[in-house]
C-alpha cells in the first residue's frame, strides 16, 4: 500500500476534534510624554537631564513606579496597558548635581475613545 493511501485511510477514520478557542484582542498602546525643557527655577546651574517616573493608578492595588533617566524632555513609552490610568512626574537635574522635587502629577487614561457616528 502506498504512503498516500495510508495517509488517506488514517485521515478518513479520525474525527476532527472539537475545540473551543479563547481569544483576546490586544491593542498596542504607546504614550508620548513631554514637559518643558527648563524647570523655571532661579538657579545658576543649567538643566542637564531629567528623571521621569510613572505608575499605573489602580483603586485595588498599589503599583511601583518605573523611573527613567533621560537627557531629552520627552519620551515614548511603548506597550502600556489599555483601559488604565497612568500618573507621571518629572525631576529636573542640574549641572551641579542638584535636582528639583518631583513635579505635580500628570495623568493619562489609555481607554479607547469611542466616536459616535455623525448623523444629519
Amino acid at each position: 500500500m502506498s504512503s498516500a493511501a495510508v495517509r488517506q485511510n488514517t485521515t478518513s477514520t479520525q474525527r476532527q476534534p472539537e475545540v473551543k478557542f479563547g481569544t483576546l484582542v490586544l491593542h498596542r498602546v504607546s504614550v508620548y510624554v513631554t514637559w518643558p525643557r527648563d524647570a523655571g527655577c532661579n538657579t545658576t546651574s543649567s538643566v542637564v537631564g531629567y528623571r521621569l517616573r510613572y505608575q499605573v493608578l489602580d483603586d485595588t492595588e498599589m503599583h511601583e513606579f518605573v523611573v527613567r533617566q533621560l537627557t531629552d524632555n520627552f519620551v515614548l513609552i511603548d506597550n502600556v496597558l489599555t483601559n488604565a490610568r497612568y500618573r507621571f512626574q518629572v525631576k529636573y537635574v542640574f549641572t551641579d548635581g542638584s535636582d528639583t522635587d518631583w513635579s505635580a502629577d500628570g495623568v493619562v487614561d489609555t481607554s479607547p475613545v469611542h466616536r459616535q457616528p455623525v448623523t444629519d
